[in-house]
């Protein structure tokens, strides 16, 4: 990923939405962004987010970034 759309990625973590929140988790775990500003993004997803889907969603793509070197 570029470091412009980098940027953009990690403001998605912010949206007011819940479904973007939800999907940028997804797809930081199944694309395996495991940058420390979208590590962040999802920590802070984890403690902050009003939403338990979402946080749910957080913890298995943090879950995939840990993952990276056991698979």
């Amino acid at each position: 990923m570029t470091a412009k759309l980098l940027g953009a990625f990690a403001r998605c973590f912010e949206d007011e939405f819940s479904a973007v929140r939800a999907e940028a988790c997804v797809a930081a775990g199944r694309l395996r962004i495991g940058d420390g500003r979208i590590v962040d993004r999802l920590r802070g997803v984890i403690s902050d987010d009003p939403i338990h889907r979402v946080k749910a969603l957080a913890i298995q793509g943090l879950t995939h970034l840990v993952n990276i070197g056991e698979t």
